[in-house]
């Protein structure tokens, strides 16, 4: 097992259908929990006028059968973070042993 903390990988839905425009519609968003592992990497104070906003970064790794890809997002540590860039498959043996990623949390 790649760690203990209880994570949940939110993707979103697949196309049910199209609006009248033509515009896919999308089902409601799919959950997965796993278990992973969360590092922190940094923490930046952005002092923006009229707007006080603190970002946080984590290196969080995930086991290999965890289904993820840039556009989901996470549920853990009590918040929602979003992806940074494409999951990282670390190999092993040439098979995919874990997925490492950047996760950001925005505050403010």
């Amino acid at each position: 097992m790649i760690g203990h903390t209880k994570i949940v990988i939110l993707r979103k839905g697949g196309e049910i259908g199209r609006d009248r425009y033509g515009n896919p519609i999308y089902g409601p968003d799919v959950e997965e929990t796993v278990y992973g592992e969360f590092s922190p990497l940094s923490t930046d104070d952005l002092n923006e006028p009229n707007r006080d906003a603190v970002v946080i970064r984590f290196r969080l790794i995930l086991p290999a059968t965890a289904k993820i890809d840039a556009s989901s997002k996470i549920s853990a540590l009590g918040t929602t973070l979003e992806v940074i860039g494409q999951p990282m498959p670390i190999l092993w043996n040439g098979s995919v042993h874990h997925y490492e990623l950047i996760v950001e949390q925005t505050t403010g």
